[in-house]
């Protein structure tokens, strides 16, 4: 039977010191059942309680069903918030005490998990996008999580806003420009954000420059630096978006958390970008269902249009698993077709196996599948190092402010990634 549900900070905290490694390792391969031990950090998930319960009611048919098919092996799942989670992780390989599996957004340290290159199957490198995403974190160059689901960066819009000012859906960078520039006369904030808070300047950075850099092997394998061509570039660009006020009044304060959902839900702002999964849906209720449309990063000069395609989840294999081969098994499950059949249907999780068979009556909905399933829009350069991650976040409200220039930001942050190269 699966056991699966969140664990408070009294549990974890036990777990971590009376653990021994056969208990939270897996157990010997001998004997009783064999076991896994699972961790992630999606305790809450969703935009409601309600979506939380149904994914992880989600989570837990899936690992039903493996159990199923693996006669003898029990699924032992559990579910932490992210906060805190790398050093819940770390902690635990120091106690010897650590999971088999862990889920993560790419940032579990290589260091203490394995490989995965050589155990990929032909038909799996053809049919599951985003395999060598998290390929620029690990010094090794090697791909260390496998990923599960895709996370759409596009555009959500109000369409009623759009008509009230007399614009279209922009396609170059320049028509995007444009459109700030005639919301902002209008007193319509284009859209709230603020860079001060984590992950919204390298996100939005990486998104131009996927553009302009197009083989994102050479991005991985860290062949275009930052101060090279393409970056600054795209990241010059980006900045004039703050001369066109794109992104509303002091864009370089942390803001509140929620800020840039919440402008756009209550109609104070004309667009969302969606950095994790697009809340359709809540827009919708929110703005009205015939009133909420979706666009690709429009296209800078020299690039092409294009979304920050990211994997929604993916699995590594802790180095200290007990039973490696049966952990392999255990996530090549999830990414089968049949399961991520069931991610969409339960709680809309866009696929990142081309051989799903999902399709939509709803044109939004059907566009969205359709972006995910074409690699020609997977060009974002995501995701940055945590060291790389950390700069950006220091010289934000300084280059975003024109305090810094585009050459001495990128110059300090090119330096953050040389300092981490084994």
């Amino acid at each position: 039977m699966v056991r699966f549900g969140k664990a408070s900070a009294a549990l974890s905290a036990v777990l971590l010191c009376i653990c021994s490694a056969a208990a939270c390792g897996g157990g010997p391969e001998s004997g009783a059942a064999k076991k896994l031990v699972v961790w992630d950090p999606i305790a809450t998930y969703g935009e409601s309680p309600k979506m939380d319960k149904a994914y992880r009611k989600m989570i837990a048919e899936i690992d039903r069903r493996f159990e199923a098919k693996h006669p003898g092996v029990q699924i032992d799942h559990k579910s932490f918030g992210y906060d805190g989670y790398p050093q819940r992780i770390a902690s635990a390989v120091a106690a010897n005490a650590a999971p088999d599996i862990a889920w993560d957004w790419a940032d579990t340290n290589w260091k203490i998990t394995l490989p995965l290159d050589d155990r990929l199957a032909e038909q799996q490198k053809k049919d599951l996008t985003l395999l060598d995403q998290s390929v620029v974190s690990a010094k090794d160059g090697k791909i260390h999580v496998l990923p599960w689901g895709t996370y759409q960066g596009v555009w959500v819009y109000n369409k009623k806003l759009f008509r009230q000012v007399g614009i279209t859906v922009p396609k170059t960078q320049r028509d995007f420009l444009g459109a700030c520039d005639a919301l902002d006369r209008k007193g319509i904030t284009p859209s709230k954000v603020s860079f001060g808070a984590p992950n919204w300047l390298n996100r939005l950075d990486a998104l131009y420059a996927g553009q302009l850099i197009g083989d994102i092997s050479k991005w991985n394998s860290q062949g275009v630096s930052f101060n090279g061509r393409e970056y600054k570039a795209a990241t010059g660009q980006l900045m004039k978006t703050f001369e066109h006020r794109c992104w509303g009044s002091h864009p370089e304060s942390k803001g509140t958390p929620g800020d840039h959902e919440q402008a756009f839900m209550s109609g104070k702002s004309a667009m969302l970008f969606a950095r994790s999964s697009v809340p359709l849906d809540e827009a919708r209720r929110a703005l009205g269902k015939d009133n909420v449309g979706v666009f690709l990063q429009p296209a800078l000069p020299g690039g092409k249009a294009n979304m920050d395609a990211s994997m929604g989840l993916g699995a590594s294999i802790m180095s200290t698993a007990k039973n490696k081969d049966l952990a392999w098994n255990y996530i090549s499950f999830y990414t089968e077709a049949s399961q991520q059949e069931l991610a969409w249907r339960a709680v809309k999780q866009l696929p990142n196996n081309t051989r799903a068979k999902l399709s939509s009556a709803d044109p939004v909905w059907q566009q969205l599948l359709e972006w995910a399933a074409d690699r020609r829009f997977h060009v974002g350069a995501w995701p940055v190092n945590p060291e790389e991650s950390q700069a950006y976040a220091r010289m934000t409200p300084d280059v975003v402010t024109g305090r810094m220039s585009v050459d001495d930001f990128l110059n300090k942050v090119q330096d953050a990634r040389e300092k981490t190269k084994g």
